[in-house]
């Protein structure tokens, strides 16, 4: 299903674009009825010399030059209304703007119909040219706008955001790792919401001021910049293509950190450590855990044990854990216990024996998992869950 959806959209712009080069083919065959026969300031005056005594070929003339126009306004309007890279604010911006041009021509063109005055129709004439400049302004205003939006979309609509994947990628990233406060997940939303904040906030704002800038764009102000849609525009769509394949390898780059974090995960969850494993930062173990050590406040004293953390600069009468991995030792693990206390706590020995997937000493298990007497502790009963977090100290929050 997500196939056909994705040939859909790709047949559907496919369209558009073949829809906009029949507007381009337009333009360049009647290039010359925009501007390149006439200047504005003296077309009254030319055309009424060309057509002097006879309305009758400058009304069909007239007629000719408007009908031109609806027919490439109608071609325009149903590609705005079949895009799916416009966003739903410019879609209708754009068609409100087509309809306005739509409509005068048309009042235009029932005014002509019955006209006889040469310098009345060579007024019509004129102002159609230069007033509505259906190749050299609408033509630009649907095509630019509308690639604008597959590189940012301004308002966010749903529409854009099933094109973009950008926005929902990030959300759908800030959703994952912020349900979880272990390992490196705080770090992976923290630079996604520096993300989206920076980089693509600065996006938004460039093509949402680019994107008005376009549709604000009139004939008055196209004589004023006639090189504004050959060049700046271009220039500026250009650099919004260059923020969004930015943002976008960022993106891949964090999801891949997550994946990676959450494989490590699933790939250890539930299972002991055992000697021969790698662990990495962010793997996970879970199971029953048991007790060593001698407390010096309780005086318990586990009888099989020798009281010799494994790590030399390690003492049991502070808090210290032992897991079965050699290459983790003198590590930091979270570790959460049945009654639901969590805290960082250093692996200062190894084991445990048996079919265990933790050990805590005595110190451990009182002051921080609130055990008070060692043989209270719940051995072989809950689950124990610890994440390794590296060698180095996480920093207090």
């Amino acid at each position: 299903m997500k196939n056909i959806q994705k040939f859909q959209q790709t047949l559907t712009a496919l369209l558009l674009i073949c829809l906009l080069s029949m507007g381009s083919t337009a333009f360049a065959a009647t290039s010359s009825d925009e501007g390149t026969q006439y200047i504005r300031a003296d077309c009254n005056t030319r055309v009424k010399e060309k057509y002097v005594n006879n309305a009758s070929s400058l009304r069909a003339a007239t007629d000719k030059l408007i009908q031109k126009r609806l027919k490439t306004l109608l071609s325009y309007d149903s590609s705005v209304s079949k895009s799916n890279t416009l966003t739903d604010n410019h879609r209708t911006k754009l068609s409100a703007n087509i309809d306005i041009d739509t409509s005068a021509l048309s009042g235009i063109l029932n005014t002509t119909s019955a006209e006889s005055d040469v310098t009345k129709l060579a007024h019509s004439y004129c102002a159609v040219m230069f007033d509505y400049r259906i190749y050299t302004l609408v033509r630009y205003q649907v095509i630019y706008v509308a690639k604008i939006d597959a590189y940012a979309s301004p308002d966010k609509s749903e529409q854009a955001a099933s094109n973009q994947n950008v926005y929902s990628q990030i959300q759908k990233l800030l959703t994952k790792t912020g349900q979880s406060k272990k390992g490196n997940a705080p770090a992976i939303h923290a630079r996604l919401i520096e993300l989206r904040d920076g980089k693509l906030a600065q996006m938004d704002s460039a093509a949402t001021t680019l994107s008005a800038e376009i549709l604000a764009t009139d004939a008055q102000s196209l004589d004023a910049k006639p090189e504004y849609f050959k060049t700046e525009v271009p220039k500026k769509i250009t650099e919004l293509k260059a923020m969004r394949s930015d943002i976008s390898n960022q993106i891949k780059l964090i999801s891949k950190s997550s994946k990676k974090l959450q494989a490590h995960a699933s790939r250890y969850i539930g299972r002991k450590a055992i000697p021969s494993t790698t662990v990495h930062v962010g793997d996970m173990f879970r199971g029953p855990a048991s007790t060593y050590g001698w407390d010096p406040v309780t005086h318990y004293k586990d009888p099989g044990d020798n009281n010799k953390p494994a790590l030399s600069s390690a003492s049991n009468d502070n808090p210290g854990i032992a897991i079965y991995n050699s290459g983790t030792l003198g590590g930091y693990w979270q570790v959460k216990a049945p009654n639901g206390t969590e805290a960082v706590v250093q692996q200062t020995d190894l084991g445990p024996s048996a079919n265990r997937s933790i050990d805590v000493n005595s110190v451990a298990a009182r002051t921080i998992f609130h055990y008070p007497q060692g043989n209270s502790f719940p051995t072989d009963e809950g689950e124990w869950s610890m994440e390794y977090l590296g060698k180095d100290k996480p920093a207090a929050n």
